[in-house]
C-alpha cells in the first residue's frame, strides 16, 4: 500500500491552530482520510490559470480546504485553508 502525507504551509497550519476544538477534529479526520485514500474528489474542482492542475475543494466544518495530490511524490498539498463563517 502506498503511503501519502498531507503537507501544508505554516500559514495554513495557523488556521488549524486557531480553529475551535470540534473544527480541529474534523480537519484532522479529513486529512487522515485523504492520506488513506488520496484519490477522493472534493465537492468542487477548480483549475489553475494554465489549466494544468486540478485543485479539489472540500467544505469541512466551517473551513474550506483546497488541495491537490502529487502522486509522484505521494503528497497531498494543501494550498488554501480558510474559515468560511
Amino acid at each position: 500500500m502506498l503511503t501519502y502525507k498531507v503537507l501544508a504551509p505554516l500559514s495554513q497550519m495557523q488556521v488549524i491552530q486557531s480553529a475551535r476544538r470540534s473544527d480541529k477534529k474534523l480537519l484532522m479526520a479529513f486529512f487522515d482520510l485523504l492520506e488513506d485514500d488520496p484519490f477522493q474528489l472534493g465537492q468542487n474542482e477548480i483549475f489553475d490559470a494554465e489549466l494544468e492542475r486540478v485543485y479539489q475543494q472540500s467544505k469541512i466544518g466551517k473551513h474550506l480546504v483546497t488541495h491537490w495530490v502529487d502522486h509522484a511524490a505521494r503528497e497531498i498539498r494543501v494550498v488554501n485553508l480558510e474559515k468560511t463563517d
